[in-house]
């Protein structure tokens, strides 16, 4: 796994460059795109490296079960931080057209993610309709991993419901929002479904209220830069060591936050830019809901599973090939149109 991991490194590296979102005093679209487009790739390599185990040439992929929780974290906030940023520059039709543009296809793409998979589960493994069922409400779905993709959904319609009922003022959005957040992390632990269910569950907000009050941030980073970059970098520090340490869900929750802030600073002045992580992050729900499966049903054939380099590589080349393919057939139905029909004079 390492020589996957290292070379994927590298070219984090490789692509920085200085940016200019802190001048323009916003955290542009390409910046967002290429952190959510690392942060997708960063929890392949997390998924692939739990079905391989400690198998050797895994030093540094042995920490990639921090790598993966850490890239939902970055997910969760650009999500939240991008719906904000939307509706403050498209207005209140952004929020009209919220269920139908956003939401809708996210619904979607999991809705055909779960036919495509259930057949396959089905027949050869024997799930039934009813188990399949169940496993939507256990946090274990089907779809293997796919809570992330559900976890979405339920952070849009909370973002939607709060905007709905607040209407955009800042005490009530933010007070039904973290409200909402702290009922789903309620249910989930108390359930124990697992506590990686929540680990990110209140960076969501915190990315949508990092967006709402950035006009106001903005002259305050621009005069104060190294120092809050390093407090939060710090922060985020004694936050994961507190929690590596005492194995508390508080202190996990705080260096997830932290380190969202502490990178989304950090992103003020050095971005990535690479193509590769931009189509990771058009593809990323799709990725999202097909490597798991892809590395599971990979790690069932011996022959595949011992070799963990080609094991490895062909669960990253068959997720792209199935995201690219249901990519290609988004966009080709996005350009069908019905016809207009000409009226016929009588």
């Amino acid at each position: 796994m390492d020589i996957i991991l290292l070379p994927f490194i590298g070219l984090i590296l490789a692509s920085m460059q200085q940016s200019q979102n802190l001048k323009k005093g916003h955290l542009g679209k390409n910046t967002t795109n290429n952190l959510k487009g690392i942060s997708i790739i960063f929890i392949i390599l997390h998924h692939i490296n739990q079905e391989l185990g400690p198998v050797a040439g895994t030093f540094f992929a042995s920490r990639l079960s921090l790598a993966g929780r850490l890239g939902v974290a970055i997910f969760f906030f650009v999500s939240g931080y991008g719906i904000m940023r939307q509706y403050q520059i498209k207005g209140p039709s952004y929020l009209k057209n919220f269920l139908p543009h956003r939401l809708l296809p996210i619904v979607t793409l999991y809705i055909l993610a779960m036919v495509l998979i259930f057949p396959i589960k089905h027949f050869p493994m024997g799930l039934t309709l009813k188990q399949a069922a169940i496993s939507m409400t256990n946090g274990a779905p089907f779809v293997n991993d796919s809570w992330f993709i559900l976890a979405i959904i339920f952070f849009y319609l909370a973002f939607w419901l709060a905007m709905k009922l607040s209407k955009g003022h800042a005490l009530p959005l933010f007070a039904i929002l973290l409200l909402l957040t702290a009922i789903y992390t309620g249910y989930i632990w108390k359930k124990g479904m697992g506590e990686w269910l929540i680990n990110a569950a209140f960076v969501f907000p915190t990315g949508v209220l990092f967006a709402y009050y950035e006009d106001h941030f903005i002259p305050f980073i621009q005069r104060y830069y190294s120092p809050i970059m390093l407090s939060t970098s710090t922060l985020f520090a004694i936050c994961f060591t507190l929690d590596e340490v005492h194995s508390l869900m508080r202190y996990r929750m705080l260096s997830e936050i932290f380190f969202a802030l502490a990178l989304m600073i950090i992103s003020y002045k050095v971005e990535c830019d690479n193509k590769l992580f931009l189509i990771s992050s058009a593809w990323s729900l799709n990725l999202y809901l097909y490597h798991p499966f892809i590395a599971s049903l990979l790690h069932g054939n011996a022959a595949i599973a011992a070799h963990s380099v080609i094991y490895g590589l062909l669960v990253i080349i068959l997720s792209y090939l199935v995201a690219g393919v249901i990519a290609f057939i988004q966009r080709k139905v996005k350009t069908i149109r019905p016809k207009e029909t000409i009226p016929v004079k009588s």
